[in-house]
């Protein structure tokens, strides 16, 4: 019984049992599918460089989702430039990157994800930074 467990626990951890998880949940009513979510949304865009810390789980167990790729860019940019990690064990991905040359009008972050079992995508709306009467550049957040 208990290498049975030992067995069982093994094919968890290595994604082994996901699809029959997946299954599972969609029987159960459960929605199937990932969900990504950005870890530090108010501070991904810093003195022109992109920090974006991903964290991807499944929907039907909430359980970290290892081994996918996470694709970045700037829907909008002068370059069509792209940046991609792979998901750790616990589910996250860390992507750094300079700021693309940027094009005008609008300008948008794309992150997305992609599994057999489903797709995500969060997408930021950029806008361009404006003088205050100072003559400095006024602080601006991004609108998801």
């Amino acid at each position: 019984m208990e290498e049975q467990h030992r067995s069982v626990i093994e094919d968890l951890r290595s994604g082994a049992l996901e699809p029959q998880v997946a299954a599972a949940a969609i029987q159960d009513g459960r929605p199937s599918g990932i969900q990504m979510q950005l870890m530090n949304p108010g501070s991904w865009l810093t003195g022109g460089h992109i920090f974006l810390d991903v964290e991807l789980v499944r929907r039907a167990d909430r359980g970290p989702q290892a081994g996918v790729e996470v694709e970045a860019f700037i829907d909008g940019a002068i370059e069509d430039r792209r940046y991609s990690e792979v998901t750790d064990s616990l589910g996250r991905a860390r992507l750094r990157f300079s700021l693309p040359p940027l094009g005008k009008g609008d300008l948008t972050l794309v992150i997305r994800a992609a599994t057999p079992s489903g797709n995500d995508e969060l997408r930021f709306a950029m806008r361009s930074r404006t003088k205050n009467s100072s003559g400095q550049p006024a602080k601006q957040k991004p609108v998801n």
